[in-house]
């Protein structure tokens, strides 16, 4: 295994102005050291930051962008003398990934950065690999921190998500504008229910919060409602009306919400809770029963599953009578409760019942889904098994192992999660 060298203070780094051309190529040194920026920067003036690891490049003192340095002890001088180059101070980001022999080296856990600019449906590409972050950040810069086996993607210095990374390290680490990481991850967002706002119902029964539509109804015309947001990044929100005597009004959800959204049968609405809570797959989420909660009620303990032609099998890669526990978050153990006190059980204590047969079928249960997906404004390709994918990320995202991850969501391994 090749160590990389220790780490040194910046030497003769030089700071300097130089004017994009027509092209977006710069060639600061003739065949030795290039960058290129975006045509659309053409005639403005940046600052080169430059030693012998990296080249920052800022505009109007924001980093644009990173790259390796090739440059000779013998180049900084000549760019004393072409651009009039001067000595500087530190860094203004984290110096470029290292190179020995042209390959990048990185110490054992060391991660990289990169930005990237989402997409109008909030994806982004790396090396050629599409990657759906959120929608509510589409067309803004994220900055995307990959080690080799997570991807974490921030935005305004918070937390947005962590996925499994879609590349190795040393892959990562020739991206362009790589960089080192040197700072620790930001933490997530705003706590649930910080931020609340108030809106008056619109003669359609529309509002808007921040540039997203929320629709209630007509029945809630003229109505002054609370929004209380509970996800800043997913745009989830809980809508209540300002009348202290009547129920809370159900909106349809923002795009990325999925605790609204819901099907058009009661037993189903806490169904999807269970699923996004507790990361289950959907065949066991429709064998949930009365039996499940054990621990003092805080542990879902999962023992079987529905197969698509709505019978009991045992669990995926598992034999029969092994199981499965879970947290049992406290919102999920209340919405089983009233779940149970709205609608009750079967005879055996089976949650959630079909309406043929004695269990829900898989295909019913997806067509009042994609119908309630619809209602919601949420993308298309929204299904149920993504909340098992929203369970993992927020799960990964707020520092949770992912070894304790994989286990709750009974993958053979990490690799898999």
């Amino acid at each position: 295994m090749i160590e990389p060298p220790p780490d040194r203070p910046e030497e003769n780094a030089i700071e300097f102005e130089v004017r994009i051309p027509s092209s977006g190529e710069v060639n600061l040194v003739p065949d030795r050291q290039r960058f290129s920026l975006p045509r659309a920067l053409a005639s403005r003036t940046v600052t080169v930051w430059a030693d012998l690891r990296s080249l920052h490049i800022l505009l109007d003192g924001h980093l644009v962008r990173t790259v390796v340095s090739r440059l000779l002890p013998q180049d900084l001088a000549y760019l004393v003398m072409r651009y009039g180059a001067r000595p500087v101070g530190p860094a203004p980001a984290a110096p470029a990934p290292r190179h020995i022999g042209g390959n990048p080296v990185l110490g054992a856990g060391q991660a990289v950065e990169v930005e990237r600019k989402a997409q109008r449906d909030g994806h982004v590409t790396i090396a050629g690999v599409k990657c759906q972050i959120a929608f509510a950040l589409a067309r803004r810069t994220i900055t995307l921190r990959l080690d080799g086996h997570l991807m974490h993607a921030t935005a305004d210095g918070a937390l947005v998500g962590t996925w499994p990374c879609p590349i190795t390290a040393e892959r990562a680490a020739r991206l362009p504008g790589a960089r080192t990481a040197a700072t620790p991850l930001p933490p997530p967002p705003l706590p649930a229910g910080l931020i609340r706002v108030q809106r008056r119902v619109h003669a359609s029964g529309r509002f808007m919060v921040n540039g997203q539509f929320i629709k209630l109804g007509p029945r809630h015309a003229g109505k002054l409602v609370t929004v209380v947001v509970e996800d800043t990044i997913t745009g989830s929100c809980t809508v209540r009306k300002n009348s202290p005597s009547g129920p809370a009004a159900t909106p349809h959800p923002s795009p990325g919400s999925t605790s609204e959204a819901r099907a058009s049968s009661p037993a189903d609405v806490k169904n999807v809770w269970v699923m996004q809570g507790c990361g289950l797959r959907i065949g066991e989420a429709f064998a949930l029963n009365t039996k499940c909660r054990v621990g003092d009620g805080q542990t879902l303990r999962i023992t079987e599953q529905v197969n698509p032609t709505a019978q009991l099998r045992s669990l995926k890669f598992r034999k029969a009578g092994e199981y499965r526990d879970i947290p049992l978050p406290r919102y999920v153990s209340g919405a089983i409760d009233k779940h149970l006190a709205d609608h009750g059980a079967s005879q055996d204590g089976y949650l959630f019942r079909g309406r043929k047969k004695k269990l829900v079928t898989r295909n019913t249960y997806r067509e009042h889904f994609t119908t309630a997906v619809k209602d919601a404004g949420l993308p298309d390709g929204f299904v149920p098994h993504s909340l098992r994918h929203y369970y993992a990320s927020l799960a990964l995202s707020r520092g949770i192992p992912i070894t304790d991850v994989s286990r709750w969501l009974g993958h053979k391994s990490i690799e898999v999660t």
